[in-house]
């Protein structure tokens, strides 16, 4: 009886190795085939399914690289304007007080030059001399 258990025990050992080298030898086919395959479509068509990966990651770097560098541009671009606009308007603000202050003197200028406290307005808009 324990012959019987022994040899099932081995038959049952040797079909495991078996089955194991069988997968293990249709891994290194399979490594094979892909590395040829691979190697054939690299060497002998233009479109090959690693290169179109490969190419494809570059664009998207490529595409992202020069969207990052044009939103700095942007960004850099837009700043100095607003920098330019906000001195525009302090300079255009400094210059209207400037202005209105001239123009205010001129008009105080004028009325002294101008004024005579003898003479008055009249009701109808008709000038009296009180000397």
């Amino acid at each position: 009886m324990q012959t019987i258990t022994d040899n099932q025990e081995q038959t049952v050992n040797a079909g495991r190795d078996i089955i194991d080298n069988y997968i293990e030898s249709q891994r290194d086919i399979t490594n094979s085939f892909q590395n040829a395959w691979s190697s054939f479509f690299d060497n002998y068509f233009w479109i090959s399914p690693k290169k179109i990966t490969e190419t494809y990651a570059r664009a998207v770097s490529s595409i992202s690289d020069g969207t990052i560098a044009a939103i700095r541009i942007w960004n850099g671009t837009i700043l100095s304007s607003t920098e330019t606009t906000r001195i525009s308007a302090q300079h255009m603000r400094d210059k209207t007080k400037e202005t209105s202050r001239v123009v205010v003197n001129g008009a105080k200028m004028l009325e002294e030059a101008t004024y005579d406290p003898n003479v008055t307005i009249g009701s109808n808009d008709s000038i009296e001399n009180r000397a």
